[in-house]
């Protein structure tokens, strides 16, 4: 039996007063999130004091319905995989969509959040766009 991808903690941080990215709140990490994933089969841990915007999905009405405000935990490891750039872009959002379903997101859900970074991520991928 293969192992199964998870979380081993939760996301606990704290809202930035008056900080924002792109008309995003900002959050700031108060512990690390500590990730397994059975695709690489490695442990990832975002540190302490990381900053993430969480998800960016576009707040167009139906899209945001559908899949927006899902996935706390795998937003803010897929941000931190996009600003440390560990892994190709490609991994680093098989990882988001693998975090996704960890987290018990819907399959078709965790789809269309895929598409939706492979789509309309690569501006933001790699250590020189700034948090």
């Amino acid at each position: 039996m293969s192992q199964l991808s998870y979380f081993s903690t939760k996301f606990n941080a704290t809202l930035l007063d008056e900080k924002t990215r792109d008309g995003r709140r900002l959050w700031r990490l108060n512990s690390p999130l500590v990730y397994f994933s059975a695709m690489l089969n490695v442990v990832l841990t975002v540190p302490a004091g990381f900053v993430t915007d969480l998800e960016s999905c576009p707040r167009y009405p139906v899209v945001y319905w559908l899949v927006g405000d899902l996935v706390q935990e795998p937003a803010c490891l897929h941000d931190w995989l996009y600003s440390t750039a560990p892994f190709s872009r490609l991994t680093c959002d098989q990882i988001l969509r693998e975090a996704s379903i960890a987290m018990k997101t819907k399959p078709w859900q965790a789809d269309v959040i895929y598409a939706g970074v492979r789509l309309g991520g690569a501006s933001h991928f790699g250590p020189q766009y700034t948090k």
